[in-house]
């Protein structure tokens, strides 16, 4: 007589028995976290709504890219003091995403701005051209500057536009313009 023994039934079985409580032990522990992910969820949304200025610079990193020379804003790292000036601007509802398409489309051809400042009452406008033959330059920041006041997309919001400088300049035979004006916001 023949006896035959099922060693692997047995096994696979407890095999089942074990992988059956082991995730039983994993849901247990899932339903148990699901508070604290939903904590954290939380908190990180409450986040996300307190920076919303910096999510709308963001998606409007192409218009600044192309403003600004190419200059990808969305990797600047702001501090606090930048954060509440933006905030500050944000709660006075100016669509700065137009004044700064005007700033940039209406500017005449090989004038370049260097720095554009805003302390909370005042846009102040930095920038360079090459002096040509007709030394006209100067002529065509007044036309610009005019173009801007008589704008009222513009001038809505900054009525006052002056120019502050503009100064010819030579760096190694190369002839240039340094230049300066400012917008004053509308109290």
């Amino acid at each position: 007589m023949k006896y035959s023994i099922n060693i692997i039934r047995g096994e696979a079985r407890n095999k089942r028995e074990f992988l059956a409580f082991k995730y039983k032990n994993l849901y247990a522990i899932g339903i148990a976290c699901l508070p604290f992910i939903l904590i954290l969820l939380g908190i990180f949304a409450s986040l996300i709504s307190s920076n919303n200025i910096l999510l709308e610079i963001k998606k409007d990193s192409e218009v600044t890219k192309e403003f600004f020379g190419g200059i990808d804003l969305s990797q600047i790292v702001l501090n606090q003091n930048d954060i509440e000036l933006l905030l500050k601007v944000k709660e006075k509802e100016i669509n700065w995403k137009n004044k700064l398409k005007l700033l940039g489309n209406g500017l005449p051809h090989g004038f370049t701005f260097s720095e554009i400042d805003f302390d909370g009452k005042r846009l102040r406008v930095k920038g360079y051209t090459l002096k040509n033959k007709s030394d006209r330059r100067l002529l065509n920041l007044n036309d610009y500057l005019n173009n801007l006041r008589e704008d009222s997309s513009y001038a809505n919001d900054l009525p006052i536009t002056q120019l502050i400088s503009g100064q010819k300049n030579t760096n190694k035979s190369i002839g240039y313009i340094d230049f300066e004006f400012a917008s004053l916001l509308k109290k």
